[in-house]
């Protein structure tokens, strides 16, 4: 009886400490999400060039003289469990990934570019998102990733 009743409890401590190892492994974040917000004047005779490696973009036209840049970059697995690379290999390539927004009058420019190049973080690719939300001026000119292949 008390033999039996020791197994029972090394069980229950097994079920336990495997359930909260599951846990930690499942639920872990990275919670990584970065945003650039800028409002720089908009010349009616000028243009914005977007020219991004990846991601989406919105475009919205308004009646407001300013261009409104927001962009967002984020880790979209949320399990640490399922992911194909370790944590330090996904914040080095959120790093990697640079973007530059360049006011030139009277054209702006937005530029969204790994410094190692998009073919060394091939494998992340498909976990990354990224958002590029512009709110525009209506006579302004805009060009979307005029180097793209």
């Amino acid at each position: 009886m008390i033999k039996s009743n020791r197994s029972i409890i090394f069980l229950i401590i097994l079920l336990l400490s495997i359930s909260l190892i599951i846990f930690i492994l499942v639920k872990g974040e990275i919670g990584y999400s970065e945003i650039i917000k800028r409002s720089p004047p908009a010349d009616p005779n000028g243009h914005l060039t977007v020219d991004i490696e990846i991601g989406t973009i919105k475009i919205e036209f308004t009646d407001r003289s300013l261009v409104e840049i927001n962009i967002r970059e984020k880790w979209k697995s949320r399990w640490l469990m399922f992911q194909p690379k370790p944590t330090k290999w996904i914040k080095e390539m959120l790093k990697d990934l640079e973007f530059t927004i360049t006011e030139e009058p009277p054209n702006i420019r937005i530029e969204g570019k790994f410094k190692r190049g998009r073919e060394h973080w091939q494998d992340g690719l498909e976990w990354l998102t990224v958002h590029v939300q512009l709110k525009v001026p209506r006579e302004y000119e805009v060009i979307l990733n005029p180097t793209s292949k």
